[in-house]
């Protein structure tokens, strides 16, 4: 309640031995949490006490929450959708186009949404997430989670030190290629020994 400075634990239905996996901020006083078994545990009072929700057929691993929005990713693709601040009794489960694991999910705009997982999988829905299409993936490793700067670039990570960057939100994500604006310096420091170079600046 004071910005992270102090913390105390939030009463809470019993879910002993279900991992919670994620959490999101729905509105004001509206927060989702997702974990095991398809747990989906939703608060009315900004987080000080929790209840069951709703439950999907398996595990959830990833939520997020957009202008009323939520939408839950997880385990054999299920992706379970809440039009109403996660208010009990409005999810409903999409049908993902893939049967493999999704670990993250992630708002780009209001409409916009992108979905990682297994395999290289990559997903995304331009209508809050009702309906979902394959997009164009250049890794078969796991990814893991996405971030997203606010205007274009998006950034996938994963298994095996995959990093992958799409420049246009939902159309084609490539692997970053080396690039930089300012000229890089090289530090090297060994048995007392400093060394400074400049290298070209990537174009």
């Amino acid at each position: 309640m004071d910005s992270g400075v102090a913390w105390a634990e939030a009463v809470s239905v019993s879910l002993v031995g279900n991992n919670l996996n994620d959490v999101a901020i729905a509105s004001a006083t509206n927060a989702v949490a997702v974990g095991q078994n398809g747990s989906i545990l939703l608060s009315t009072d900004s987080g000080d006490s929790w209840h069951i929700s709703s439950s999907a057929a398996d595990d959830l691993n990833a939520v997020v929450a957009s202008g009323g929005f939520v939408v839950a990713v997880g385990d054999g693709g299920v992706i379970s959708q809440n039009t109403n601040n996660g208010a009990d009794g409005s999810w409903t489960v999409i049908a993902s186009g893939t049967a493999n694991n999704l670990n993250d999910v992630q708002f780009l705009t209001t409409s916009i949404v992108l979905a990682v997982g297994d395999a290289g999988t990559i997903i995304g829905s331009t209508d809050r997430g009702a309906t979902w299409t394959p997009q164009t993936s250049t890794t078969g490793q796991n990814l893991e989670a996405i971030a997203y700067n606010g205007v274009n670039n998006t950034l996938v990570v994963g298994a095996n030190g995959t990093v992958l960057l799409s420049l246009d939100q939902l159309s084609v994500t490539a692997p970053i290629p080396f690039r930089s604006k300012w000229p890089l310096v090289l530090l090297l420091v060994g048995a007392g020994l400093v060394a400074l170079r400049r290298l070209r600046t990537a174009r």
